[in-house]
């Protein structure tokens, strides 16, 4: 993170406090893993400077959004997610301005934060680094912090949610390294599947 993209980041970190109860945990989660992609050299130049601001922003709308709206069960609504692209890739444009950044840079960012969610809605990505973020904000389904917490509230049987997760990351991962650290991620959820499932035994 340059020092540019750490002053955007510490901007943003206080409106993400103001989204849903996990985005702030979301977006830290995101940017770690794209950090990695990154270092890896595993986006296309002309995106690089773009990158990393597109996923600290890319949920800032619901930093906007009325409380109903961002609630559990709510947000997944398509009205929702739709109103969250397009309030964040307004509100990510006059933070981005104020950042520094160019037009360019800024239409770029903020295309990719007006579709990120759109295979959600059956819609395609109209700019094709949309991807990119798509990949890191679809890691985090695979994480720790986000899957136990769904197990939790749709009372679901984790293995059973580990396979529906994976089923929705057909053609999403697009670089080697998302696909390393995917790889990795669903080896921890299944190991401490594995383990519940022993302790679960020895306790019947």
């Amino acid at each position: 993170m340059d020092t540019r993209e750490a002053q955007l980041w510490h901007t943003v970190k206080p409106l993400l406090r103001q989204g849903r109860a996990w985005d702030l945990v979301h977006i830290k989660t995101c940017i770690k893993h794209a950090e990695h992609v990154l270092a890896a050299g595993d986006i296309p130049e002309e995106l690089r400077d773009c990158y990393l601001p597109a996923v600290m922003l890319h949920d800032i709308g619901w930093a906007f959004m009325p409380h109903e709206a961002k609630a559990i069960g709510a947000y997944s609504q398509p009205a929702s997610r739709e109103a969250h692209m397009r309030i964040g890739a307004e509100k990510a444009a006059q933070l981005l301005k104020t950042a520094g950044y160019d037009e360019q840079a800024i239409a770029t960012i903020c295309t990719m934060i007006g579709e990120h969610d759109n295979p959600y809605l059956g819609k395609p990505f109209r700019s094709h680094y949309t991807k990119y973020l798509r990949e890191i904000d679809l890691l985090w389904r695979v994480t720790e912090e986000n899957f136990w917490k769904v197990v939790k509230l749709k009372q679901i049987e984790p293995e059973k949610l580990l396979a529906k997760r994976l089923q929705s990351f057909t053609d999403a991962i697009v670089t080697p390294t998302g696909q390393l650290i995917f790889e990795e991620l669903e080896r921890q959820l299944e190991a401490r599947i594995m383990r519940r499932e022993r302790c679960i035994k020895e306790v019947v």
